[in-house]
């Protein structure tokens, strides 16, 4: 998450303070960050600062795909982020398909959560989640977007290392996620 000039670790929340992070509030950039600052879960939408967003936001609208699946790192079991400010049809989508891969995370014997994201209503509650890469993805091309956080790519001491590489045969201890999210993607599109 980068450092501040003292070298003191960010730490989230408040590694999101600052956007984007420039100047006298950086020691290192950390991951979050492109090399100009910008955030790209955070940028601006309407007038993109980042030359990677601007792709992204290109390629959801040339491609449609079906399903976007963001892949992001956090030290606690597995989970499908909710999308906020999207109809509830996609958070209902979102939920039945966190559903499905958990229950097969659990038959692959991969720690999971009960359920997926609850489908509620935006901004019941403060503060109100905010619009990201994912809200911005579904409202470029019209598909399902969303986060997908679990411990690969980062060590934590209270957590296995995660690949999200197909890795058949490994006996150094990683668990493989992607294998089983392209999985319930291919069922929840009944291919």
């Amino acid at each position: 998450m980068g450092t501040q000039p003292d070298g003191t670790d960010y730490v989230w929340p408040s590694v999101k303070r600052y956007h984007p992070m420039r100047g006298a509030v950086v020691g290192t950039l950390g991951a979050y960050f492109n090399d100009a600052g910008v955030n790209l879960m955070h940028d601006e939408w309407f007038q993109p600062m980042a030359e990677e967003t601007r792709g992204f936001l290109r390629l959801a609208r040339e491609e449609a795909p079906d399903f976007i699946v963001s892949l992001h790192s956090h030290e606690s079991s597995p989970s499908v982020e909710p999308t906020a400010c999207i109809p509830r049809t996609v958070k209902e989508t979102i939920r039945a398909f966190a559903d499905r891969l958990y229950a097969r995370y659990r038959v692959a014997g991969l720690p999971a959560r009960e359920a997926g994201p609850a489908v509620q209503e935006d901004g019941a509650a403060f503060p109100p989640p905010s619009f990201n890469l994912a809200s911005a993805l579904h409202h470029t091309y019209g598909g399902t977007a969303f986060i997908h956080e679990s411990t690969a790519g980062a060590r934590y001491k209270s957590a296995p290392e995660v690949t999200h590489e197909t890795n058949p045969g490994s006996t150094n201890g990683t668990v493989r996620r992607a294998p089983v999210i392209r999985d319930r993607a291919t069922c929840t599109l009944g291919t």
